[in-house]
């Protein structure tokens, strides 16, 4: 099983927050496209505002075939993240990758379909997954148990289908 290391939740230190919101400003400029395919900007609401809220996540997966496109991101700090407690509330949401932005619906991926998803992440990028969970507070063993352990248990996964 994966070990906990820290404490799993986000960054609330000044500098780490403008770290992981700086990625915003590149695509409010239209330069998303630097980020590459592997990035996008979710537009979605706030849960108990309603007011319009962004973040810049990592695509783990994408599928395009068969349409509708479907792409797949982690919330690296579960159930904490603000944006994916807002995904709970309003799964309408819009997504920005490059220079195409679409109308898509999220919904959370089951615990089955997540840890599935987080082991094959894990062995497309080894490196960066497991840089991935331990900056989310945990340390794993690198095998194939342990890695669906995390998807199936501590780490979030959704998938937005591209509204056709």
């Amino acid at each position: 099983m994966p070990k906990k290391i820290g404490s799993g939740r986000p960054p609330q230190s000044p500098l780490k927050r403008w770290f992981f919101r700086a990625p915003i400003k590149l695509y409010s400029a239209g330069m998303g496209w630097l980020l590459g395919g592997r990035f996008m900007l979710l537009e979605h609401r706030g849960r108990r505002s309603g007011l319009p809220r962004q973040t810049v996540i990592e695509v783990v997966k994408h599928i395009s075939h068969p349409a509708p496109a479907r792409y797949y991101a982690c919330s690296g700090y579960g159930e904490h993240s603000d944006w994916f407690k807002n995904l709970r509330a309003h799964p309408e949401v819009r997504i920005t990758l490059g220079r195409r932005t679409r109308a898509a619906t999220a919904r959370v991926l089951p615990a089955n379909e997540a840890g599935l998803l987080m082991l094959d992440y894990a062995q497309r990028y080894p490196r960066t997954a497991r840089a991935l969970v331990r900056a989310c507070g945990y340390e794993v063993d690198g095998t194939d148990a342990d890695w669906r352990a995390i998807g199936d248990t501590d780490m979030r996964f959704i998938e937005s289908g591209v509204q056709q």
